[in-house]
């Protein structure tokens, strides 16, 4: 069990997912668990957030069994990702 409120959130490496994270991670109480296409990406874009590979489009969000593991507990959720094609 987490002693911190973990928050999912999807689109964390667009324009208002940047936004939410910075803003978020200010709260030294919350855990954010961020699900993103591209970890590499996420990784120079983002810090203090657990990354979770994964595409929203595809069935079963193509999560590892490690990252559906990261999802455990998980208090919170805001969908920012959209599908740009």
């Amino acid at each position: 069990m987490y002693s911190f409120m973990r928050i999912l959130i999807t689109g964390a490496t667009g324009l208002l997912g940047k936004r939410l994270c910075e803003k978020l991670s200010l709260d030294r109480e919350l855990e954010l668990v961020i699900l993103t296409r591209n970890a590499d990406q996420a990784r120079t874009l983002l810090t203090g957030v657990e990354i979770v590979e994964g595409d929203i489009t595809e069935k079963g969000l193509r999560i590892s069994s490690v990252g559906k593991n990261k999802l455990k507990d998980i208090q919170e959720v805001y969908h920012l990702a959209a599908d740009t094609s």
